[in-house]
């Protein structure tokens, strides 16, 4: 099914003065079985985007379509067999067992008692099997981890049945391991389903490495496109407008301030240890140069061979010392150069 935002205006009516605008003139359409990241800053307008998507709020002016239909038009039953939407609200009825709480996702499909037929139950169990909950389907919800909650509640939008999954943060509260187990299950069930899967969320390297599609949200509108188009282009560069973050070439955040001191390195060392031996040192917020000339140079480090661990010798003064790992090195820098 083809999503389309068209000419849409996001915000809020005010009772006693105009309506207070978070996005203006979007325009864009969401791939077939593609996982979709939306990213942006607080307040910019993520959730009430997601929530026009799923029909449960009118955009202030322009539309949605969900292949050609308007969505917020559609019957109550209609959209729910069409669109699933996981919100960050918790479970009203905690103590719900886990299966019970899969199977109001059949509700679009069920009679008025809400009695689930045979079909229905199957759906139910190949949703707890698809995210690996199948073991817990009797334990009661209040019971799980944060990580297993957000997989049932996938599970719930899976037995929903729908061409087009919404996820409002379905990561947020999670540690790492899990925020990648999870978006790996999103991007499974979007490319193995056909599913067009669409999360929010503010993890972006997560989003650069795993998604097909990023809508990353501004003040200026959408840029819509393939992680490296966007990296390219510099719109993910948007996102940290008047902050001192920037975005690396290889997708990671970057705090960036200016570096009152430089180190020289000297070394032969492999490329690992090289490696860390400068992010150590652009860490402690000291400049990496080639030659001393010229330069506000505060020490000279050299990798000693084998694991022989470092030397650092400080410029004004000559002293030398000698450093068995990074933490040690750290220490040593700030007490060459103190920073602020």
């Amino acid at each position: 099914m083809k999503i389309e935002i068209e000419n849409v205006t996001l915000g809020y009516p005010q009772r006693h003065a105009g309506p207070r605008l978070l996005a203006e003139h979007l325009s864009f359409a969401a791939p077939e079985g593609e996982l979709v990241a939306l990213l942006g800053r607080n307040g910019v307008g993520k959730s009430t985007l997601l929530r026009v998507l799923a029909g449960v709020r009118r955009p202030l002016k322009g539309r949605a379509t969900l292949d050609g239909t308007e969505i917020a038009a559609m019957a109550a039953r209609e959209r729910a067999r069409k669109i699933a939407f996981v919100t960050t609200e918790q479970i009203a009825a905690a103590h719900l067992r886990v299966d019970e709480v899969v199977a109001m996702g059949r509700a679009p499909y069920t009679g008025w008692f809400g009695t689930l037929a045979p079909e229905d139950r199957r759906v139910v169990g190949e949703a707890l099997e698809r995210v690996g909950m199948s073991a817990f389907r009797d334990k009661t919800v209040e019971s799980l981890s944060d990580g297993e909650r957000q997989r049932v509640m996938i599970a719930r939008a899976l037995a929903q049945d729908t061409p087009l999954m919404l996820l409002d943060e379905p990561t947020a509260f999670l540690d790492l391991p899990n925020r990648y187990q999870i978006a790996l299950l999103l991007r499974e069930l979007a490319h193995d389903t056909g599913k067009t899967v669409i999360f929010s969320s503010h993890d972006l390297s997560t989003a650069i490495e795993l998604c097909d599609t990023l809508w990353v949200m501004t003040p200026g509108g959408v840029a819509a496109g393939a992680p490296e188009d966007l990296m390219r282009s510099g719109a993910l560069n948007a996102m940290f407008e008047q902050t001192p973050l920037s975005l690396s070439s290889e997708g990671t955040v970057k705090l960036n301030r200016e570096a009152l001191h430089a180190v020289r390195i000297e070394s032969d060392a492999d490329n690992e240890t090289g490696r860390l031996l400068v992010k150590t040192v652009e860490r402690c917020g000291f400049a990496i140069v080639s030659e001393t000339a010229g330069t506000n140079v505060a020490a000279e480090i050299t990798i000693l061979p084998g694991n022989g661990g470092f030397r650092v010798s400080g410029t004004d003064n000559k002293t030398t010392a000698f450093a068995a790992d990074f933490h040690e090195i750290a220490a040593l820098l700030r007490q060459l150069a103190p920073l602020r």
